[in-house]
C-alpha cells in the first residue's frame, strides 16, 4: 500500500486565514480508499490525525500539528430524485450549483460558504436562518477506533446550533452525506442564490484572509429572565432581537465599539464584527489574543460569555 504522504508541509497556505505552522505529515486523499488507509497509517504509528477541509473556520497555531493532517479531496456528487449525496471533500458552492441545475432547492443559502461538505456537517454550518443539519437525511463515517464504516441518521448526528456529535467524537471521520432537497425550477433557485450572494457582499468581509464567524451567536434561552433584562438594559440596541432565538454577536461587538479593533496584525473587520482578519502576516497568537480580549470585554460589559465557533489546531 503506497500512500502519497508528505513530510513537513506548511499549513498556512491551506487555510483561508493564511496562518499556521507545519504539519509533520500531510496527505491529500484523492480517493476514499486513500483517506481510510491514511487514518489507519496514523493509528498504526500512534500519531494523532486531523481532518482539514477547505481550511475555513480554523486557526492553526505556529507550532503546527505533530501528527498527520488529512485533506479529503474525494468529491463526487450524485443525485437520485430529490436526494443529493456528496462526498466529504466536495465543496459546498459546487454542491449548491449542481443542485440548482437539477432543479433542487434547499442549499441556496450555502452557495457562498467556502467549505466542504464534511466540514459543513461537522460544524452544522449555516447562515440566513438555515443550517446543514436541517437538510441532512443520513451520512456515512469511518470509526477509526473500531475500523468500521458506520451509518448515521439525522437524529444520530445530535445537531444543535453550530454543533454535532462529530465535534465531540474526532475519531469519527465523515465520508459522505445525503441531503433531502425540494423540487423547484432552476431559475427560481438561481434567483435565491443571487439574492443570498448580494447579502453576503453587502454585510461580510468577502475575499479577506479570515475564518468566517469567530463566535457563536448567543442563545437567549441559555440565560435567566433577570439576566436577559440586565443585558437589554446595558445594550438597548439588542431590543429588536429579544424575541429571536439568538443574540447576533456581530451586532453585540459592533455596539460595544469593537469593530475595527486590532492587536498586532489581527483586526476585527470594519464590515462584520464577528469576522477577524489577517491584515498580513498575523500570527495565531495575535488572533488568539484578540479573541480573548473580546471575550473578556463582552463579559465585563454584559455578563455574556462568548463561545468560539472557530476551531483551534
Amino acid at each position: 500500500m503506497h500512500l502519497p504522504i508528505q513530510k513537513d508541509v506548511p499549513l498556512a497556505p491551506r487555510t483561508i486565514f493564511r496562518i499556521g505552522g507545519v504539519a509533520r505529515f500531510f496527505i491529500e486523499a484523492k480517493t476514499r480508499e486513500d483517506f481510510l488507509n491514511s487514518i489507519l497509517w496514523a493509528r498504526q504509528y500512534a500519531l494523532p490525525f486531523f481532518i482539514l477541509g477547505a481550511g475555513s473556520n480554523v486557526l492553526v497555531s505556529e507550532k503546527g500539528f505533530h501528527g498527520l493532517v488529512v485533506k479529503p479531496a474525494f468529491s463526487k456528487i450524485d443525485f437520485l430524485g430529490n436526494m443529493m449525496t456528496a462526498e466529504a471533500g466536495a465543496m459546498i458552492p459546487k454542491a449548491s450549483l449542481l443542485a440548482m441545475k437539477e432543479g433542487l432547492s434547499g442549499f441556496e443559502w450555502a452557495s457562498g460558504i467556502p467549505g466542504t461538505i464534511g466540514g459543513s456537517v461537522r460544524g452544522n454550518a449555516g447562515c440566513f436562518g438555515s443550517n446543514t443539519g436541517d437538510l441532512l437525511e443520513s451520512l456515512e463515517a469511518y470509526d477509526s477506533i473500531s475500523g468500521s464504516i458506520r451509518k448515521f441518521s439525522n437524529r444520530d448526528c445530535g445537531f444543535s446550533y453550530r454543533e454535532s456529535m462529530f465535534k465531540k467524537h474526532p475519531e469519527l471521520a465523515i465520508l459522505s452525506a445525503t441531503f433531502s432537497l425540494q423540487s423547484s425550477s432552476p431559475s427560481d433557485v438561481q434567483k435565491r442564490m443571487v439574492s443570498y450572494s448580494a447579502k453576503r457582499v453587502e454585510t461580510q468581509a468577502i475575499g479577506a484572509q479570515c475564518a468566517g464567524c469567530v463566535f457563536k451567536n448567543v442563545p437567549w434561552d441559555s440565560m435567566s429572565f433577570l439576566k436577559r433584562q440586565r443585558i437589554l438594559n446595558s445594550v438597548p440596541e439588542l431590543h429588536p432581537f429579544k424575541n429571536q432565538e439568538h443574540i447576533p454577536v456581530a451586532l453585540l461587538l459592533d455596539t460595544l465599539g469593537l469593530k475595527g479593533y486590532s492587536i498586532g496584525r489581527a483586526m476585527i473587520s470594519k464590515k462584520h464584527a464577528n469576522f477577524f482578519i489577517n491584515k498580513g502576516s498575523a500570527s495565531s497568537h495575535e488572533v488568539s489574543m484578540l479573541i480573548s480580549h473580546c471575550k473578556e470585554f463582552v463579559h465585563r460589559k454584559t455578563g455574556i460569555l462568548l463561545q468560539e465557533e472557530i476551531q483551534f489546531v
